[in-house]
C-alpha cells in the first residue's frame, strides 16, 4: 500500500526503531532512522518524506520541539510545513494530547503500542491525505456573522459563542496568523488561558476538519488555505 513512500523514525530506541522499521517495509515504505533531533532535522531538510514518525522524548531532545520546528517552516521552504507527524508518546494527560495536536500532530499514538493498530493508523493518515490533500476545491466554509451561523462542506455546523468568535476572527484575518491573545480576547474567556484558546482550536478542528486552522509557531493560529482563497470562503456580512 505504501509502495516506495519516504518514512521518517525519530526514535533513540533501537528496539522501538526496528519494530517501526520492518512494519512499514512490510508496508512497502522506505523507512529512514534518525535517533536525535538535530540529525532528523538535517534529514527533513535533505529530502522530502512522506511521514514522519517522531518520539517526544529523544534523550537531551526535545521531540515536541522539532515538531514545532516543522510546523513553523514556511510554505515555500524546506522541509515541507504539510508532512504528516504520527507523535510517540508515553503521555496520557488530556492537556499533552491536545498541546500535541495544537503543536502540529495529524495523530499520536500511545507507548507501548499495538502494531496492528499503527498500521491501521498510518493507512488512515494516507487516506486522509491522498483524499483531501488541502481542504478541497469547492466552497468549504460559509459563516453568516449576522445570523452566527456556520456551514461546512454543504452540512450545518454548531458552535459555541467562544468557538464562533475565535472562527469569525480568523477568517477576517485571512491570510494573516493571530497571535493567541488577540484570539483569547475574541472568545472573551475568563480566566483567560492558553489552555482554553487551545481546547476552543482542538473543538473546532474536530468540527471543521482537522487541517482547517494551521497553527503558526510562534504567533498563533491562522485559518488555512485551501478553503478560503477565491472562490473557497463566503462570508455573509
Amino acid at each position: 500500500m505504501l509502495d516506495g513512500k519516504q518514512v521518517l523514525i525519530v526514535e533513540d530506541d533501537p528496539v522501538t526503531a526496528v519494530v517501526l522499521q520492518g512494519m512499514l517495509r512490510k508496508l512497502g515504505a522506505v523507512a529512514v532512522v534518525r535517533d536525535d533531533a538535530a540529525c532528523a532535522w538535517k534529514a527533513l531538510c535533505a529530502q522530502p518524506f512522506d511521514l514522519v514518525f517522531l518520539d517526544l522524548c529523544l534523550g537531551e531532545s526535545d521531540g515536541e520541539t522539532l515538531l514545532r520546528q516543522l510546523r513553523a517552516t514556511g510554505a515555500s521552504g524546506a522541509p515541507d510545513p504539510r508532512t504528516p507527524v504520527v507523535v510517540i508518546t508515553g503521555r496520557a494527560d488530556l492537556d499533552s494530547r491536545v498541546r500535541l495536536l495544537d503543536s502540529g500532530a495529524d495523530q499520536f499514538v500511545m507507548k507501548p503500542f499495538d502494531l496492528r493498530e499503527l498500521e491501521a493508523l498510518v493507512r488512515a493518515v494516507f487516506r486522509r491525505r491522498s483524499a483531501n490533500g488541502r481542504l478541497g476545491d469547492r466552497a468549504e466554509l460559509e459563516l453568516d456573522a449576522p445570523g452566527r451561523s456556520c456551514v461546512f462542506r454543504g452540512r450545518r455546523v454548531v458552535l459555541t459563542r467562544a468557538e464562533f468568535d475565535i472562527l469569525l476572527c480568523l477568517v477576517r484575518s485571512y491570510p494573516q496568523a493571530v497571535p493567541a491573545a488577540g484570539l483569547l480576547k475574541e472568545a472573551n474567556d475568563a480566566p483567560q488561558r492558553s489552555t482554553a484558546l487551545q481546547v476552543h482550536i482542538h473543538h473546532l478542528r474536530q468540527k471543521l476538519h482537522e487541517d482547517a486552522i494551521e497553527t503558526v509557531g510562534g504567533v498563533g493560529y491562522r485559518l488555512a488555505d485551501g478553503q478560503v482563497a477565491d472562490p473557497t470562503l463566503q462570508l455573509a456580512a
